[in-house]
């Protein structure tokens, strides 16, 4: 017996001159996906579920929102955080 997957979400119209959207998350999931990746380490595939896009898109925002907290001097290290914290 074949299971079939759920139907995809409908894609947003894009810009004028572009195909499809670029993002499929508004601002404030791509920082939310980006803090909590950076302080817990969650997968891109994990957040892609969550979000029902695919994991290229979560990257896409990490990649994007990641400098721009760093820039601020907002970015968490890698292994500097406390354990239990």
């Amino acid at each position: 017996m074949r299971v079939r997957a759920p139907p995809a979400a409908p894609r947003r119209p894009a810009a004028p001159g572009r195909r499809w959207a670029k993002y499929v998350l508004v601002c404030t999931d791509r920082l939310l996906v980006t803090l909590v990746h950076l302080r817990t380490g969650l997968t891109h595939e994990a957040f892609g579920v969550i979000y029902q896009v695919g994991a290229s898109t979560i990257g896409q925002a990490i990649g994007e929102i990641g400098p721009l907290l760093a820039k601020r001097g907002s970015a968490v290290r890698r292994g500097t955080e406390e354990a239990g914290s």
